[in-house]
């Protein structure tokens, strides 16, 4: 077996605002070799991040056989940008798996910036992994990108991506 490590950051009634990172503006989050983060963010107000790359506000990276998990419930993501794709949110899995479980929340004035970005709010890559969207009374308005304006996401290989989406409003 192997002596995987775990993170389980709970973030409940915080704002982060102008931060910047070439990955997760304001969080970034990493899993590999059978590692795992699950991340709770619960009445968090995340504005005006930026990211170069992916995740204007929060990114998350499985990779080498690893777990990242986000769950977000009654929050508030506005104004964040990156460059490639995720104005507020990216997940990416690399022969790794990741979950998002996003409720009660706002995604309002997000983008995603370059010519060849995906998902102004939300952008899930995965590469030979699997990863699982599930959004709940959630409104999506005005994000904005190339391809996917509110969610993006792409596939390759031996991938799955599927989303399950209730009760929520896209503008």
């Amino acid at each position: 077996g192997s002596n995987a490590g775990e993170s389980s950051p709970l973030l409940s009634h915080v704002t982060f605002s102008g931060n910047e990172a070439l990955e997760g503006g304001a969080i970034y989050a990493n899993a590999q070799g059978n590692g795992r983060v699950l991340l709770l963010a619960s009445d968090a107000t995340f504005n005006a991040n930026s990211a170069y790359d992916i995740g204007g506000a929060i990114a998350l990276n499985a990779n080498e056989y690893g777990n990242s998990a986000l769950t977000l419930a009654s929050s508030h993501l506005t104004s964040n940008i990156s460059g490639n794709g995720g104005g507020a949110i990216a997940s990416l899995s690399d022969y790794g798996s990741s979950t998002l479980q996003i409720s009660d929340s706002v995604f309002s004035g997000n983008v995603a910036s370059s010519d060849i970005a995906l998902g102004g709010a939300v952008s899930v890559w995965s590469y030979s992994g699997e990863t699982a969207v599930v959004i709940d009374r959630t409104t999506f308005d005005n994000n904005q990108s190339v391809e996917g304006g509110a969610f993006a996401c792409n596939v390759e290989g031996s991938s799955a991506c599927t989303l399950k989406a209730t009760n929520s409003t896209f503008t």
